[in-house]
């Protein structure tokens, strides 16, 4: 189980909670929460491609917005603002998308790193059939081998 890491509950109509390997949006219900159509959403870091935050002020809301490729733009949002605490509520949105920003660097990281790994042992299966089919001989195996791992 994933620990929870952020909680944003400064949201107009929706919350944020923020784990190790997602985000959740929730409704918070109310009139303007069931007629804007945006349920619950669970976005996985892996999924993203970055967040942007706009701070709020005396005259503009502000909001946290998620992108994640093939889901609709405005159920990754959370707006926030109000005319106290506005300082406390950037704060807060800055500190999540540092988090995030960083999470999401480490899940790419991560697939990248996994990628490279697989199609490693790939190229190294293909040279060591080539040997078998009599295409390689040890020692060029052995040097093939090598560069493929990356000595």
């Amino acid at each position: 189980m994933s620990t929870k890491k952020f909680e944003f509950t400064q949201g107009i109509d929706r919350g944020l909670s923020v784990y190790e390997d997602r985000v959740e949006i929730t409704q918070k219900g109310g009139l303007f929460g069931v007629l804007s159509g945006q349920g619950n959403e669970t976005l996985f870091y892996k999924d993203m491609t970055s967040i942007e935050v706009r701070e709020c002020s005396f005259v503009n809301g502000g909001h946290i917005k998620f992108s994640v490729p093939g889901t609709r733009e405005e159920n990754n949002e959370i707006t926030f603002g109000g005319f106290s605490n506005r300082g406390g509520m950037n704060d807060s949105a800055n500190e999540i998308k540092i988090y995030v920003l960083q999470r999401i660097r480490e899940s790419k990281s991560a697939n990248a790193s996994s990628n490279n790994s697989t199609s490693m042992a790939d190229e190294i299966m293909k040279l060591n059939q080539m040997k078998n089919d009599g295409l390689l001989t040890e020692e060029e195996f052995q040097m093939a081998k090598k560069k493929a791992l990356g000595f």
